[in-house]
């Protein structure tokens, strides 16, 4: 309705719809790293006469700032693997072009269009899958910091008590206070206009989700099986395989990784293979679906 040239399938729906998608694990690794930020460096900088957002831009975020890239480049790497949503929104026309409201097609939706569970081992089409990604294999490198009674990292220490010096040698509370009230309050209100923005979303999303398909839903529509008559045809059958999958999966993943987490926690002896296997698993954490996808083809 905006934009009368754009078409179904366009770059601008799925730039759109993946940046909501990851807004969500950006948010929670995020504020999980700001708040395991030691409440004694925010008293301390308070204690110099700073306001919130002094502490929070000098002194928080600096402190956590490895942790922030982190949870982005692990986003970003959901974001390149995402393959439902950008084949559904940006549609699968091969051509290159800088305008967004056009169809284009990304390499995971190219691997799903060659890949349709008749591709011959062997042939050209099923090398073409693993080229795809061997050409845009990224790699990330992941920082893991452990804080407990044996192991620190003294850079959040020393990036924090580097702010609050340079903080206590410049500040002047008698001729700042105002000017960082203004500060102070510029700041919570776009933060608070973020999290305004992102929750709208959501509500706009679910709001028209109801409505365009309170219409359609009834129980037939669940419990028909795919029909090329559409008013027999129904979800039965994909319904059916998307729970045995996720039942099927959760009875050795839950308890291998919650012992793994356990062991690794409570039992494993600190050693450089502990950190080796903590490393690993949180690349492995970052890795794109599509590239398990692919590991399950060329495996099984």
């Amino acid at each position: 309705e905006i934009f009368p040239s754009a078409g179904v399938f366009n770059a601008a729906s799925a730039c759109i719809v993946v940046g909501i998608m990851i807004l969500p694990m950006i948010i929670s690794l995020s504020e999980d790293i700001l708040q395991s930020v030691p409440l004694s460096l925010r008293a301390a900088a308070f204690a110099l006469g700073a306001n919130k957002f002094e502490v929070t831009v000098r002194v928080i975020v600096p402190a956590a700032l490895s942790g922030i890239i982190a949870s982005f480049l692990l986003a970003i790497s959901r974001a390149i693997g995402e393959t439902m949503a950008v084949t559904l929104a940006a549609g699968a026309t091969p051509k290159l072009t800088l305008n967004p409201l056009e169809s284009i097609q990304t390499m995971t939706a190219y691997i799903v269009q060659v890949s349709q569970g008749d591709t011959p081992t062997g042939t050209v089409e099923y090398r073409t899958i693993f080229a795809v990604r061997i050409r845009e294999r990224e790699h990330v490198k992941s920082h893991v910091y452990y804080h407990d009674d044996h192991e620190c990292d003294c850079s959040i220490y020393s990036l924090s008590s580097r702010g609050a010096l340079r903080m206590s040698t410049k500040l002047d509370i008698y001729t700042t206070k105002r000017r960082g009230r203004i500060k102070n309050m510029l700041f919570t209100s776009a933060c608070f206009l973020a999290t305004i923005t992102c929750v709208l979303m959501l509500m706009v999303l679910i709001w028209n989700i109801i409505v365009q398909g309170k219409d359609w839903l009834s129980w037939g529509f669940i419990d028909h099986l795919p029909s090329r008559f559409p008013h027999k045809a129904g979800i039965k059958s994909a319904l059916w395989g998307s729970i045995w999958l996720i039942s099927l999966t959760a009875m050795f993943s839950v308890p291998l990784g919650v012992g793994a987490a356990v062991y690794l926690a409570g039992y494993a002896p600190r050693s450089r293979w502990r950190k080796l296997i903590q490393l690993n698993i949180a690349n492995l954490a970052g890795v794109p679906s599509i590239v398990y996808g692919i590991l399950g083809l060329g495996l099984f």
